[in-house]
């Protein structure tokens, strides 16, 4: 009986795309499993190991965690993929081509999915960022919007159930990761942009890259779903 490859699919794209939102309600609605690099990362800053020491550096400066510490914390889950043919969502690896070079070696993806925002609505949306503040908790909001109806734009703010923008759902007051301040972001967007961009020739070459532009924020998602669930 021939083995059923389950999709292994690489959303790229700027910070502030909305690749943790799509990544995850992709994983959920195609029953894939979700491995987001930054949750990881975060982990073990939050965690203060050796590892997450340096990676706060980093991450403070808006500089990319060199490649050997994301191997360390991706490697394991990879090597599940492979032995489980689970397939997966993988938001935020690789970040270069060595990393994709290298994601081909051990669990070469059958989709790439490109992000797409306009750089003004993505320092608006990150600037916009809220997170809870409760540990444990997880949520995030956004209480901005981003709107340019001569080109489409219209992304409006995701808010507390209550509408209110000072305090999560769960009752916790919210707050702005530390990276969510506009130096650090443009430069986070620059390093984007000289360190990640070449990603996407990489995977066109090997054709296996679809390009989606969000202008609707999460109203977009059924365009992404159809791409992504295409055999």
């Amino acid at each position: 009986m021939k083995r059923v490859v389950r999709p292994k699919v690489v959303l790229l794209g700027a910070p502030g795309v909305g690749k943790g939102t799509y990544s995850a309600i992709l994983a959920k609605d195609l029953d894939l499993p979700l491995i987001t690099i930054g949750d990881l990362v975060r982990r073990e800053i939050q965690s203060k190991t050796p590892v997450g020491l340096q990676m706060k550096t980093h991450s403070s400066k808006g500089t990319l965690v060199p490649d050997d510490l994301i191997f360390n914390l991706i490697q394991k889950k990879l090597d599940k993929v492979e032995k489980e043919n689970s397939g997966y969502i993988l938001d935020g690896f690789p970040r270069n081509v060595a990393q994709a070079e290298k994601l081909q070696e051990i669990s070469p993806p059958t989709k790439v999915v490109n992000l797409e925002m306009r750089e003004i609505d993505l320092v608006t949306k990150l600037l916009g960022r809220r997170i809870c503040t409760k540990k444990g908790c997880g949520n995030s909001y956004n209480v901005a919007h981003a709107f340019d109806p001569n080109i489409g734009v219209d992304m409006p703010p995701l808010l507390p159930k209550s509408g209110d923008h000072h305090l999560c759902d769960c009752g916790a007051k919210l707050g702005k990761r530390d990276d969510d301040v506009e130096d650090v972001i443009r430069n986070r967007l620059e390093v984007y942009k000289q360190e990640t961009f070449p990603l996407v020739e990489h995977f066109k070459t090997l054709n296996l890259l679809h390009i989606f532009e969000i202008k609707k924020g999460l109203a977009d998602f059924p365009k992404l779903l159809q791409i992504v669930a295409e055999e």
